[in-house]
């Protein structure tokens, strides 16, 4: 799993910790910052902790989509906007088949980046043939 650590004071990102645990991510954290674990750090800096929120982390999955294009990965959170499309590597067995039956790739995306996805698609710059930004 992934997880999101927040300042819940200052709002701050402190990062994004894959990790079995929401605890397993608050030592990686804190081994980022050069204490052997969160206990250590909380001694140090005189804190237990408490300022911090750790949540699953979702990433968008918008770099799927780009591929080598330039765009993605962003930093957004995946939300519940669809996007398919058809890897290049299989785009030959579509049109040998004559059809995509069987071969998209659905991921979810930011709010944000399903509307530039849906844009690109529709400005010709992703094909519509091989992508669709599904409402």
């Amino acid at each position: 799993m992934r997880y999101r650590i927040t300042n819940t004071h200052s709002g701050g990102n402190l990062g994004v910790y894959e990790a079995d645990s929401k605890q397993e991510a608050l030592d990686a954290m804190s081994r980022d910052a050069g204490y052997a674990d969160q206990a250590e750090a909380c001694e140090a800096l005189g804190s237990y902790g408490d300022d911090l929120l750790v949540e699953e982390f979702t990433p968008c999955g918008c770099a799927d989509v780009w591929g080598g294009d330039g765009g993605g990965p962003c930093e957004h959170e995946a939300d519940d906007y669809p996007v398919r499309f058809v890897p290049e590597y299989l785009r030959s067995t579509a049109v040998a088949a004559g059809n995509c039956r069987g071969l998209w790739t659905a991921v979810e995306v930011s709010a944000q980046c399903w509307g530039t996805i849906s844009d690109a698609i529709g400005r010709g710059d992703l094909e519509a043939e091989w992508y669709e930004a599904l409402v």
